[in-house]
This record gives C-alpha cells, sequence and structure tokens, in this order.
C-alpha cells in the first residue's frame, strides 16, 4: 500500500507480458475498463526488468511511455536495490521504500522530464547486450546440468521432461 493525497493505494505490479496485450489493444473498449478499474483503488507499478524486456518490442516499447507517462504509475526497485537497502537499513530497523520513482509527467507542471529519455539512456546497448548475455549465460548453466539428469531411454518422455504430475 502507498499513500498519496491522503488515501490508500494498492500498488499493483503489471508484468511484462500484460503491459504488451494492454498497450497493443489500447483504445480498445477492454483496455479502458482495466485501466479504469486501476484507478479506482490501485496505482500500476512496472519493473525495472520490464523496461529491459521491453526494449526487444520497439513499437509496444514506445507506445508504453505514450500511455504510462501521463498516468499515475510507479517504477519498482529490483531485488538488487531492495537487497542493497535492506543491508544499509540492518542496525535502524527501517522499513524499506520499494518505489524506485514514478513514471508519469504532472500535466500541470512546467518542469517534467522526458521519461521515455530518461529510461533509454539508463538501458544503454552495451547493457542490453549484457542482459542478452546474461540470458545464455543463464541457459548454458541449466543445459550443463543435463548430463546430470540422462533420460532412462534414447530420448526424454514427456513424463521425464515435464516432471511428476
Amino acid at each position: 500500500m502507498i499513500e498519496a493525497n491522503g488515501n490508500l493505494y494498492k500498488l499493483v505490479l503489471i508484468d511484462t507480458c500484460i503491459i504488451s496485450e494492454f498497450i497493443k489493444q489500447w483504445g480498445q473498449p477492454f483496455s479502458r475498463k482495466v485501466l479504469l478499474k486501476f484507478f479506482e483503488d490501485s496505482i500500476p507499478s512496472f519493473s525495472i526488468q520490464s523496461f529491459k524486456e521491453l526494449k526487444f518490442a520497439r513499437e509496444v516499447y514506445d507506445k508504453f511511455f505514450d500511455v504510462f507517462e501521463i498516468l499515475p504509475s510507479l517504477v519498482m526497485k529490483d531485488h538488487e536495490l531492495v537487497f542493497q537497502e535492506e543491508l544499509l537499513s540492518y542496525e535502524e530497523e527501517g522499513l524499506i521504500n520499494a518505489v524506485l520513482t514514478n513514471l508519469f509527467n504532472n500535466p500541470f507542471s512546467k518542469q517534467n522530464l522526458d521519461i521515455k529519455k530518461t529510461v533509454d539512456m539508463l538501458f544503454t546497448k552495451e547493457l542490453q547486450e549484457k542482459f542478452e548475455k546474461d540470458k545464455i549465460d543463464i541457459l548454458d548453466g541449466i543445459l550443463s546440468l543435463k548430463k546430470n539428469y540422462p533420460p532412462r531411454n534414447s530420448k526424454y518422455t514427456k513424463k521425464e521432461v515435464g516432471g511428476l504430475r
């Protein structure tokens, strides 16, 4: 929960897939209904990870900012930032604030920043390339474990791949 203007609001963390579908259907009655439902008692929030993933779908990424830079929404800290904040506050027993920043511009302010440009500066081409390399390294790590779990016959069965069900 977060307090704004004397009211308590739920923070709803929206997954990258939901963001993508919401943006693709922007302007459709369904999207408007969902949006109105959010603002009854909730504030949509997004993870930093979502921005990294959305950059691969440029059209959705660009439209995302057109939609959300004018709507109350928040960007949440990733697990590493929250962990660092927990370490720093360990002795003080204070509350951890998981909100990194607001995403929207105030339409009544003359000092708004270009949010899309700011996010673009944070997620440079080099960072995106590192992100892709990290994904490949993680997948290689998982695949390296395959030799520890050979199939019973020459190929894996659906049951072996799907686990015990």
